[in-house]
């Protein structure tokens, strides 16, 4: 298996065809895409074509946003995107500046996944896309029908911290051609046992290894995976990888 990155795409700007671009690029690059072939995408390419970012300067900050940016020492205008982009407080760190929410996709993610790292200018910040797995499914679309494929996956990534693990990773947030997760229940093991709750999240296996050759510098912000042969008859998206309340023992606070 190989990861292949897409190197000198354009400065996305709002309404470009961003499939096309990336057709474009690989095919200069030399790395057409293929058949079975996993092409994956930042979050922040998605976000920019797809108008999703905001200046700080057109938001009106709420009461709530306000009493909660004395509290944590942020822009008051960014606490109420934070808010805006989410339904509920998970967590918050008064001494960090950081709020965990849970978005309205229903990820659990810092600030609700806006950030300002590779973005023009200091006012503004990206926010999520408003349904990324329509737009993995849209992408996907284009290429098939572009470069006369059948067989492609598309996932797209954001960066996402990990609890009681220092540092963080890359993840799928959309994901259209493929199923977010291998299901290994009832199969047997080298050893002849049964397993009986082996569920492998491959989209973000997949998500956190193409971070590897993007990086966050590189101005890399899509990537080829070839050679994973992947399952293209089971389709599932994003809210596969999100675990059911009822089944999140932590998010209960049940201790025994």
């Amino acid at each position: 298996m190989s990861i292949i990155p897409i190197n000198n795409l354009p400065e996305i700007a709002p309404n470009d065809n961003l499939a096309q671009l990336i057709i474009e690029q690989s095919d200069c690059e030399g790395i057409k895409i293929i058949d079975g072939d996993i092409l994956v995408i930042t979050q922040k390419l998605i976000s920019k074509s797809e108008s999703r970012t905001k200046k700080l300067s057109e938001v009106i900050p709420s009461p709530k946003a306000e009493i909660l940016s004395e509290k944590i020492n942020r822009d008051p205008k960014f606490i109420e995107l934070i808010l805006s982009e989410s339904i509920r407080i998970v967590a918050m760190d008064t001494k960090r500046g950081l709020i965990i929410t849970e978005t309205n996709h229903g990820f659990i993610c810092a600030n609700s996944g806006i950030d300002s790292s590779n973005i023009l200018g200091d006012d503004e910040v990206s926010l999520l896309p408003i349904n990324p797995d329509l737009s993995a499914s849209k992408i996907r679309e284009t290429i098939l029908e572009q470069t006369n494929s059948t067989n492609l996956g598309v996932i797209i990534t954001d960066t996402f911290g990990r609890a009681w693990r220092n540092g963080q990773t890359n993840v799928c947030i959309g994901i259209a051609g493929l199923h977010p997760i291998k299901n290994y229940k009832g199969l047997s093991d080298d050893y002849g046992s049964i397993l009986t709750s082996t569920e492998i999240a491959i989209a973000d296996e997949i998500a956190s290894a193409s971070e590897l050759v993007m990086g966050k510098t590189n101005r890399v912000g899509a990537a080829i995976v070839r050679g994973y042969n992947f399952d293209n008859t089971q389709i599932g998206d994003s809210s596969d990888l999100i675990r059911d309340s009822a089944q999140d023992l932590f998010n209960k606070g049940e201790f025994l």
